[in-house]
């Protein structure tokens, strides 16, 4: 490798210090890899000749009306192309022909020439000879081609002189036929760089000559040649850091040239050597790169899969001195290959890993990863100078966080050594100076962050994200096969999978995560499982999980189980799983349970209870058994398998087996995949959080399914919480699966009070059927946030604890005077809420309401409930009553009632509590409550001008809601004040 030359002093790289975006020109893709490719690119970053946008369509033939157009911008005649109104030149060009302009222009200076007749013939194909014609008329050579014999013959004699026809004429051409737009184009490529042939005067002599250098290219574009190695881009040098801008490159070639890498990818030839094309500003001098080919006769570039590259050999040194080198092996073609390809790499080559310069490197620790490594030789020296590795990671999407852009993995690093798991979080820090990121498809689709979603599997080839100066490219991959494992294996002593009739390799990382040294180093993956897995952007299997419909497992808590006599006796089971209570029946034909196969009902029942009863089964020791459990169920949707925590060990059971880490309920905090000190879990380990008591598991809304991200995990943390953790590794000590006791019991369940609350205004109350259980609930028109809802009332919630949880008899009163004891009115036991209640509530799976608590209750004037929160604060999550203090414009100032921690006291007229400005209240969904209505026509929208405050001496009372200072309602309790 020839030294590099180092720039000591160069002002022009000085100056190239900003940081601005890179974006990459597009060139067609019809064209790339041909012999036209050089020519579309230079032709299109100059607006000569672009295609349709999409494609070159290098094949077509090209009209003369179309290349005359071309010839116009050839020649740069683009502002008088704009500018110039056509008067009509030709019988058979209208004046308002799209290419009307560029004939006529061309005909003006000569360059172009109809038929004789009046006629240009706008749209027959154009000729090899015409095209050659008109490109030497504009280059000036039209008298030494008229010299030469005229047309046809002296103007082919005279571009052949020239280099005009380089690419174009090969043996069997026939260039008196129409040309295609491809050699069009190389025609059009070649008189750019031509020097053109100018008047020369000498007193009253003339003559024309050429001027070095003076082509159309830098007379008529201001653009220039350059050759050389690119050895430096905004991110790296070849041999340590750059500190040029990141939209330029360093060029060494007779001098060593800094470029504005414009619309080009040229950032990405590092150590390439590459002929440029650049625009030269008069003003700063700058030099903008418009189009660039790699030379191929300057490098010798070998791109490898780093998966063929084989392992150990990198080490394998050669020579001695300054003669030593690097013997590496690789599989240019693995499947058809009987040996490897040696290839000679210098002894310290230049590094480039995922962007950036790296001086110390362990090759083999990248042989397992995705990607690819260019081994560029750009002396022809026959050895290697440059490495350039692009190598990925891959990341399966736990969670995002939007805000600081980092992503979680679901399944961090496992440590055998220590048998312990490490989190992973990926940084991508967008938006950070000095840091380029890039999220895309396996198409270069861009892909925005915001969009990536759990099980999203990520490939990122990160540079050293120490530097000031970082490169993190993303692969996004959403693709899933879903299939059943028929065989499991390796190829190259990587493990594999078949999945029906196509084999897949795994990722490195998923490997990892599996825990053993086995071919699929999980006791969990079996030949037979059906399962969905998660590909990367190179194919491979990234994550996978167990499909719940056919014969697959699931976890869920098994709550319920009972026999019915029809034709045959029947085994029901009832289980939640993925936040849903379902009610299922054992097959009749065949069903194992804890190891043992029952082939009939009676014997599967007892077997339930038997197991379920047994010591540190039940999660409940009073009121019932309940049970996690695991799970199959055949095509018909019949449970075949069950595994309880109870062990068999007569029947030797092992597969799937539940076995409990830790003794009953552990109170202890989470942090970091560990719970309390002893307990580690995983971040794909599956949690239920189940109720107190064993009352609360008949209703779904006591419980839900939970991961490990919903756990708070942190240095100071105090959150504790009451789990138990199972796992189904014999010989393990980490959770697979777990329960924690939630808040929840008494059949009634209880209400999250975040900011995902439910509120709803009740307008209308009818009878009406429950569409899941058939049975007769009410339905409830109101408005929630506003705006209009319908909500059904789940039937066994109405027709059991509906009544009780929203009419209770003690009800405290606003204004601190104690309790208030109701008395019913008819309407209220019948249909328990009426229209003008404020009620929060939550709905179950089905989507329908199983708990309320009210806010404020139409018939009880001083009721409110669970209002939580300071008084002192302005942000609520919760519907919070006050009476209107004064109204300024659209501002409205209100005097909030104060009710610290549940102590509902008067009402204050300090600014500590009183006087809450709330601003634009313009904004808000104002609603009316007007008790001499009647019916629905009680709740209806209002406006501001139905507020009174103070001054008018009844100020008008309301409920205001706002969550995170966002104004969503405003209800005005008419006629009802202090």
């Amino acid at each position: 490798m020839k030294t590099l030359k180092r720039i000591a002093s160069l002002l022009m790289v000085a100056a190239l210090i900003l940081q601005v975006s890179v974006i990459a020109a597009t060139v067609p893709q019809d064209v790339i890899g041909t012999e036209f490719e050089t020519a579309a690119k230079l032709l299109s970053a100059l607006d000569i000749m672009v295609g349709d946008g999409k494609e070159f369509k290098p094949n077509d033939n090209i009209t003369r009306a179309e290349f005359a157009q071309v010839l116009a911008k050839t020649m740069h005649l683009d502002d008088l192309l704009d500018s110039y109104e056509p008067v009509g030149t030709f019988e058979d060009v209208p004046t308002n022909d799209q290419f009307a302009p560029a004939i006529e222009i061309g005909a003006q200076i000569g360059a172009v020439s109809g038929y004789g007749d009046g006629n240009f013939g706008p749209e027959d194909n154009i000729t090899g000879e015409q095209a050659i014609k008109l490109l030497l008329c504009a280059l000036g050579y039209n008298i030494n081609a008229d010299l030469a014999g005229g047309f046809p013959a002296g103007y082919n004699l005279t571009a052949a002189d020239v280099g005009m026809l380089k690419g174009v004429v090969t043996a069997g051409t026939d260039m008196t036929q129409p040309i295609s737009r491809g050699k069009a184009a190389i025609l059009c490529y070649n008189a750019l760089k031509i020097e053109v042939m100018q008047k020369v005067s000498y007193g009253a002599e003339v003559t024309y000559a050429t001027k070095p250098g003076e082509t159309l290219l830098s007379m008529k574009h201001n653009v220039y040649q350059f050759e050389g190695t690119v050895i430096t881009n905004g991110n790296t040098d070849l041999i340590g850091s750059s500190n040029i801008r990141q939209d330029a490159v360093v060029i060494e070639g007779e001098t060593t040239s800094a470029f504005l890498i414009g619309a080009t990818n040229i950032a990405e030839q590092l150590g390439t050597y590459v002929k440029v094309y650049y625009r030269l500003d008069p003003d700063s001098n700058d030099r903008t790169i418009v189009s660039y080919d790699v030379v191929s006769n300057k490098n010798g570039v070998v791109n490898v899969a780093l998966s063929d590259i084989i392992a150990g050999t990198y080490e394998n040194l050669k020579g001695t001195g300054a003669n030593k080198y690097r013997l590496v092996s690789y599989w240019e073609d693995k499947e058809n290959d009987n040996t490897p390809k040696d290839i000679k790499v210098a002894y310290m080559p230049s590094i480039i890993y995922n962007g950036t310069s790296v001086q110390t490197f362990v090759f083999d620790d990248i042989l397992d990863m995705q990607g690819s490594i260019s081994m560029i030789d750009n002396n022809s020296d026959g050895i290697v100078d440059i490495l350039n590795i692009t190598a990925y990671e891959n990341y399966v999407v736990a969670s995002t966080d939007a805000k600081e852009y980092s992503i979680v993995d679901k399944f961090g690093f496992y440590d055998k050594q220590t048998a312990s798991t490490t989190p992973r979080v990926l940084d991508l820090d967008i938006g950070e100076s000095g840091n380029i990121v890039t999220i895309t498809d396996k198409n270069g689709k861009a892909v925005q962050f915001a969009t990536l979603r759990e099980w999203t599997v990520l490939s990122v080839a990160q540079s050293d994200q120490s530097l000031s100066r970082r490169i993190s490219k993303v692969l996004v991959s959403t693709e899933t096969v879903e299939g059943i494992i028929t065989e499991i294996g390796s190829e190259d002593g990587r493990p594999t999978v078949k999945v029906d009739d196509t084999v897949y390799q795994i990722t490195p990382e998923y490997i990892n995560s599996l825990e053993k040294d086995e071919a699929i180093p999980n006791a969990s993956f079996n030949v037979g499982d059906n399962r969905t897995f998660y590909l990367n952007a190179f194919g491979k299997i990234a994550a996978s999980k167990i499909n719940v419909a056919g014969d697959n497992l699931a976890y869920g808590l098994l709550t319920k189980w009972n026999k019915t006599q029809g034709v045959d006796i029947v085994v029901k089971v009832r289980i939640f799983t993925e936040n849903e209570l379902k009610n299922y029946t054992l097959s009749l034909s065949k069903v194992t349970i804890d190891g043992v196969v029952y082939k009939n009902a009676e014997d599967m029942y007892a077997a339930i209870g038997r197991n379920l009863s047994m010591d540190k089964v039940s999660i409940y020791q009073s009121g019932g058994q309940a049970a996690p459990v695991l799970f199959k169920t055949n095509e018909a949707g019949e449970i075949t398998f069950i595994d309880t925590p109870y062990y068999n060990i007569d029947a030797g059971e092992t597969a799937y087996s539940l076995k409990p880490i830790n003794e009953g309920f552990k109170r202890c905090t989470y942090k970091g995949l560990v719970f309390g000190t002893s307990y580690p879990v995983s971040t794909t380990t599956k949690f239920i959080e189940v109720p107190r008591t064993y009352e609360g598991v008949s209703e779904a809304i006591n419980m839900k399914t939970r991961g490990v991200s919903s756990f708070t995990s942190g240095v100071n943390d105090d959150v504790q919480y009451d789990v138990k953790l199972y796992t189904v590794d014999a010989d393990g000590f980490k959770g697979d699966y777990g329960l924690v006791y939630g808040s929840g019991g008494g059949g009634t369940g209880s209400i999250d009070t975040s900011a995902n609350t439910n509120f709803l205004i009740v307008k209308k109350v009818t009878k009406a059927v429950s569409a899941y259980s058939g049975e007769e609930t009410i339905k409830i028109y109101g408005y929630q946030n506003g705006n209009e809802v319908e909500m059904v009332v789940s039937a066994n919630y109405y027709s059991h604890n509906m009544f009780t949880d929203v009419y209770d008899n003690t009800i405290k009163s606003v204004r601190g005077s104690g309790t208030v004891i109701p008395t019913p009115s008819e309407d209220r036991k019948k249909f328990v809420v009426l229209p003008g209640d404020i009620l929060k509530y939550a709905t179950d799976s089905h989507k329908e309401i199983s708990v309320v608590q009210p806010v404020y209750l139409s018939d009880v004037k001083d009721f409110v409930a669970d209002i939580m929160g300071n008084p002192g604060g302005i942000t609520y999550k919760i519907m919070a009553p006050a009476v209107v203090a004064r109204i300024q414009g659209n501002s409205v100032f209100l005097n909030r009632y104060a009710v610290p921690k549940g102590n509902l006291g008067d009402d204050q007229s300090s600014d500590a509590f009183g006087n809450q400005y709330i601003c634009n209240l313009s904004q808000f969904k104002i609603l009316i409550y007007d008790p001499s209505k009647t019916g629905a026509d009680r709740v209806l929208p209002g406006s501001i001008s139905d507020i009174k405050d103070k001054s008018s001496g009844t100020p008008s009372r309301v409920f205001f809601q706002l969550r995170a200072n966002d104004p969503r309602v405003l209800y005005v309790i008419k006629d009802q004040t202090l």
